[in-house]
């Protein structure tokens, strides 16, 4: 399968691609050849490479990157930060890498975020290649063109829309993960089926023992179906100025669970799948979404493994809700002093719904109590 991404009809940065394609390969020789065919083009090509990566697909990454040496990019969060990004510039330009040479990023979304956000500043963008490993950079974060670093004041606060040259989907690299990344991954299929695909709904639904025992071609056919959710919602609105912002459903709450835990104990799609799950309990209160139906998606999540309570953090309390709401504050997406979340009723995302803080805090205390 394979979905292509068109451009906006503003100017392209240099070095980034005007579209690109989203292609699925299951076999690996037919990806080392796809990447053989790119490596084999004018410039040199440069990998940076997630560590984990590195140590379970050592073989077939080396055969195809022969030279120079991969870039070994530490896994988890604090690697997208200035510190990193500063030494891998530096890295860059002591080889060098020229314009016409081109960076891959072989990982998960740090890996991608990093590198993606790094070619687009390093002598005013360089081309670059996606090769996600993870079931949530797979569906999530390697399409789009969204690239950056964090901030300990927040997620992704630092960052540039600049798009891929290609995303190549090799769902075997899903075999390694561990089941707290696959958990990850589903909870952004969850969040694609939610804001905008029945379909996609009821395919998890049908198919919750099969996804469980991460069967291997629905593991595809999940990826496949949200792809092609966001796909459709990045070629509406690629900056994200207005439709976009749907796919942040969890994220509000879900980055400022991230922050508070300083990137640790969750990952990125528990502490969105929690999210998701207070902002359903805020549709609902809101009036926005019955309560049938509210109860229906939970119980949804909960039987897909996904959590749904703040109990995930710690003992609850109401300074570590005064904490949440003040990350919540601090989110991107916020313009006044009201928080703005995406919501959603029986059939499709709502946003922007502005809360005001003390209703927020109000309401995630009694989440919390309830969950």
């Amino acid at each position: 399968m394979q979905v292509t991404i068109p451009a906006p009809k503003a100017s392209s940065l240099p070095g980034q691609s005007t579209q690109y394609d989203i292609l699925w390969i299951s076999q690996q020789n037919f990806l080392k050849n796809e990447i053989q065919r790119i490596t084999s083009l004018p410039g040199k090509d440069f990998l940076l490479v997630d560590e984990n990566v590195m140590k379970f697909h050592h073989d077939l990454i080396s055969d195809v990157f022969s030279k120079p040496a991969p870039i070994i990019i530490p896994s988890g969060e604090k690697s997208k930060s200035f510190k990193s990004l500063s030494e891998l510039s530096e890295k860059l330009a002591g080889y060098p890498v020229r314009r016409n040479d081109r960076l891959w990023a072989i990982g998960g979304g740090v890996t991608g975020d990093l590198t993606g956000f790094l070619a687009s500043i390093y002598q005013r963008g360089i081309a670059f290649y996606q090769v996600p490993t993870t079931l949530l950079s797979m569906v999530d974060s390697s399409v789009g063109g969204k690239t950056g670093i964090n901030l300990s004041q927040g997620k992704n606060m630092i960052g540039a829309f600049y798009r891929p040259c290609a995303v190549y989907i090799h769902t075997p690299f899903l075999e390694t993960l561990p089941e707290n990344q696959k958990l990850s991954g589903l909870a952004e299929v969850f969040k694609s089926a939610v804001i905008r695909s029945p379909a996609l709904l009821r395919y998890l639904d049908d198919h919750v023992p099969q996804i469980r025992n991460w069967d291997a071609e629905i593991l595809g056919q999940l990826s496949q179906m949200a792809i092609k959710v966001k796909a459709e919602v990045v070629r509406k609105d690629e900056q994200e100025k207005s439709l976009r912002a749907i796919l942040n459903f969890g994220h509000t709450l879900g980055h400022a669970i991230e922050a508070f835990l300083n990137y640790k104990k969750l990952t990125h799609g528990e502490a969105v799948s929690i999210g998701m799950a207070y902002a359903t309990y805020l549709s609902y209160q809101r009036n926005i979404l019955t309560g049938k139906c509210s109860q229906s998606l939970l119980e949804l999540q909960k039987n897909l493994g996904l959590p749904v309570s703040l109990g995930k953090i710690k003992k609850f309390d109401r300074t570590i809700a005064a904490n949440l709401v003040d990350l919540m504050a601090g989110d991107k997406k916020n313009i006044d002093d009201d928080l703005r979340f995406v919501l959603i009723n029986a059939k499709a995302a709502v946003f922007p719904v502005k809360i005001p803080v003390q209703e927020a805090r109000k309401r995630l205390e009694e989440f919390a109590k309830i969950f």
